[in-house]
């Protein structure tokens, strides 16, 4: 079957806070995932999605400025059957935030 569809085009680049996460990035939240002791075969992602800034950083923010990026992420170690939320900073390349999920279906999936 051939598809006519146009397939929109992928950037590597991010240039404004709101832009969708890149290969890269998701690539990066792993790494840094993983560096945290996140990781192994059991390991799985059940939510990865761009945390957006809140509205006063995005007023005041300029083309050329920093760009902040935040991922969050639910993880599910299937060993041990804890999921886990996270919140990773991709600029700053670490773990902000870390806790055991407190959702009841989360810890019987």
């Amino acid at each position: 079957m051939r598809s006519y569809a146009k397939m929109p085009e992928l950037k590597d680049t991010v240039v404004h806070p709101l832009d969708p996460l890149t290969a890269k990035e998701v690539q990066s939240m792993k790494q840094i995932d993983g560096e945290a002791g996140y990781e192994g075969l059991n390991f799985r992602y059940s939510y990865v999605m761009l945390r957006e800034p809140d509205h006063k950083t995005l007023g005041f923010w300029k083309a050329g400025d920093d760009i902040p990026r935040e991922i969050g992420v639910l993880g599910m170690d299937k060993a041990s059957n804890v999921a886990r939320e996270m919140v990773v900073d991709i600029p700053a390349h670490k773990v902000i935030h870390s806790q055991l999920s407190t959702h009841p279906r989360l810890q019987r999936m």
